[in-house]
């Protein structure tokens, strides 16, 4: 009787134990596949596969920008927050991602094709070192009040794909060691105090406008 009960704790202790990996591997089949982009005016070669991420960019490869014709084409910069700024990327001569005229394309709305109110703004990107990534670093001024805190923040450019759009990246703060968020934006690179701070996204924005002037984006 004791052989019996033993035999019949291990068989179901097997049978927990097979439900317990067909339940994680059902789990994980559900996490692993891609989300598939079902609007119809999108394009197939926007389709991201879910995959592919290329995190370096290349010299001379485009950013296409979005922006309202309402806007001032000069400085764009002027009403936007320093917070997520999207673009499109070209790709290069090995990875194509997407023209100009897709930055237009809604990827959004399946009864709205186009955004008929915008125009495409073009930046190059110039790179010193090919393989290095895409990062902009800034400090507030050396010259600072006494017990003033000195800051800096860094101006990351990323491959940021969404299921319609392979091609969208984004410009993204990270400053005190987190990427700047629109929730927690006034409360942490947006805080109106100290003045060094206020600085800092000072510079933040005419550098900003030397990019829309020269069209260029250069990463040393």
């Amino acid at each position: 009787m004791n052989g019996l009960l033993v035999s019949l704790s291990i068989l179901l202790f097997i049978q927990l134990s097979l439900r317990r990996i067909v339940g994680k591997q059902k789990q994980s089949d559900v996490q692993l596949t891609p989300e598939k982009c079902t609007i119809p005016h999108v394009p197939p070669h926007l389709h991201w596969d879910g995959i592919t991420v290329v995190e370096i960019f290349s010299h001379n490869e485009k950013l296409f920008w979005r922006i309202q014709k309402t806007n001032n084409i000069d400085n764009p910069f002027l009403s936007i927050k320093l917070v997520d700024i999207s673009v499109n990327r070209s790709g290069s001569e090995d990875v194509f991602f997407c023209n100009a005229i897709d930055t237009l394309i809604n990827i959004t709305n399946p009864s709205e094709t186009h955004y008929t109110n915008c125009d495409v703004l073009e930046l190059s990107i110039e790179k010193q070192n090919l393989n290095k990534e895409t990062i902009k670093k800034f400090s507030s001024p050396s010259e600072i009040a006494e017990g003033e805190t000195q800051y800096s923040v860094e101006l990351h450019l990323i491959h940021d794909p969404m299921p319609c759009n392979k091609a969208h990246s984004m410009f993204r703060f990270k400053f005190d060691g987190e990427f700047v968020k629109w929730d927690d934006y006034k409360n942490s690179f947006g805080k109106d105090t100290p003045k060094a701070l206020k600085r800092l996204r000072q510079i933040c924005k005419d550098e900003l406008y030397k990019m829309i002037v020269r069209r260029i984006v250069c990463f040393d």
